[in-house]
């Protein structure tokens, strides 16, 4: 996994400070940090391939009403790690994208996963 560069820190810790002092919320901030991860070279953000080596991976809808039906459609899809789909498709995928993605061991423990909502 490709480390930050040092700008990208310097702009992290920034960012930090930035939403403590004005109390913004954790969605903002998370759309800050990814727009700082792609400027900054942190790339398995968006590479696809980094999925904490779970064999398999769970595509899932982040709700985001202005998101596109592509993204609606792909919800609960089981994808194994390594396949060329999350070259394309790995989170964030667009501009508003607010998809994300959970790792599991086997089918079993992927198909648990349908109803989980992940605390934000």
């Amino acid at each position: 996994m490709a480390g930050p560069e040092p700008a990208a820190c310097a702009e992290f810790d920034r960012l930090c400070g930035e939403a403590v002092e004005s109390g913004q919320s954790l969605g903002w901030f998370r759309k800050k940090l990814r727009d700082i991860a792609t400027r900054g070279g942190w790339t398995a953000w968006g590479e696809g391939r980094d999925f904490d080596r779970r064999a398999l991976v769970v595509y899932r809808f982040g709700g985001t009403e202005d998101c596109s039906d592509d993204h609606r459609a792909l919800d609960g899809l089981v994808v194994p790690s390594e396949h060329e789909f999350w070259d394309i498709w790995a989170p964030p995928n667009s501009y508003v994208c607010s998809c994300y993605v959970l790792g599991a061991s086997s089918e079993r423990a992927a198909s648990r996963l349908e109803d989980y909502i992940p605390r934000t």
